[in-house]
């Protein structure tokens, strides 16, 4: 309980996303503390137990990187769902399937 954690999210476009959202699996939230969300999105939403979080359109050739920082809460342990999923609106472009564990 109390670690740190971080995640960097890098998306390359190759064509136009006009409404970018990144939906995070709920284990970015579920027993964490969210410290920092760099670049701060335009927007934040949920979907269900799921952080969307809506940054502006990308042009071809646009990179977005976003840096996270966490901290565990001490009450949780166990495997955490940090899939990530990118969608222009609500159409899926791209999704990332990730656990992590948090051991006690």
């Amino acid at each position: 309980g109390g670690l740190m954690g971080r995640a960097r999210i890098t998306i390359t476009t190759r064509s136009t996303i006009k409404f970018p959202r990144l939906i995070l699996g709920r284990g970015f939230a579920n027993g964490m503390q969210m410290n920092t969300i760099e670049p701060s999105p335009a927007g934040e939403s949920s979907r269900g137990p799921r952080l969307v979080l809506s940054y502006d359109q990308l042009n071809p050739g646009d990179v977005l990187v976003v840096y996270m920082q966490f901290q565990v809460d001490p009450t949780t342990t166990g495997r955490q769902d940090a899939t990530v999923e990118l969608d222009d609106q609500a159409a899926p472009l791209a999704r990332v399937d990730h656990t992590i564990t948090v051991l006690p």
